[in-house]
């Protein structure tokens, strides 16, 4: 490989990394905001939305955990 390969494939890289901690923030955002969602409801079944939410934080977070280590 050539220095000018190497260099396309590391820029090339750098930009499938930027697009997916775009992705995965957006993906952390719109979850986090299905988990408030969850949280605030009330009625019947708001025992079990609040059980799903903190089911979904959990899961968010080792996501996020495994991603960052």
């Amino acid at each position: 490989m050539t220095w000018r390969e190497d260099l396309e494939t590391m820029r090339l890289q750098n930009i499938a990394l930027t697009h997916h901690k775009t992705i995965l923030g957006y993906t952390q955002n719109s979850t986090r905001a299905a988990i408030a969602e969850m949280r605030g409801s009330k009625g019947p079944m708001s025992d079990v939305m609040h059980q799903r939410a903190d089911e979904c934080e959990q899961a968010l977070n080792a996501l996020l955990d495994f991603h960052n280590s």
